[in-house]
C-alpha cells in the first residue's frame, strides 16, 4: 500500500509515469504493456498494482495484458487506474511518456 500512497502524492509530477508497449497481437486488439513510476532516480514497476486495482491479467513476465484498440490504451489504463485509486482531484492532469 505504500506504493499506492506514493502514487497518490506525486502522480502530477512531469514524467512521473513511464510506459512501454512490449508487444501487440497480430489482430491489433491486445497489447502487453509495462508501466513504471519514477521514484527518485529509479523506475519502479506498477504492473502488479494496476492489475489489482483494475482486475487485469498479467503474462508470465508480469506484463499487463491490455485489450482494446482505437484509442490510446496507455492513457486509458492509467486514467482508469487513477480513478480506481479514488483520488480527490482532477484525474486527467498527469503526463505519460511513451
Amino acid at each position: 500500500m505504500e506504493l499506492k500512497s506514493y502514487i497518490k502524492r506525486y502522480y502530477k509530477k512531469d514524467n512521473f509515469f513511464v510506459c512501454t508497449i512490449r508487444s501487440i497481437s497480430h489482430s491489433g486488439y491486445t497489447r502487453k504493456i509495462d508501466f513504471y513510476i519514477r521514484k527518485g532516480k529509479s523506475l519502479v514497476s506498477i504492473n502488479k498494482e494496476i492489475s489489482e486495482v483494475l482486475s487485469m491479467k498479467q503474462d508470465s513476465r508480469g506484463l499487463l495484458i491490455v485489450k482494446g484498440c482505437g484509442m490510446d490504451m496507455i492513457f486509458d489504463t492509467l486514467y482508469q487506474f487513477l480513478l480506481g485509486l479514488n483520488l480527490d482531484d482532477n484525474y486527467a492532469n498527469y503526463y505519460t511518456i511513451i
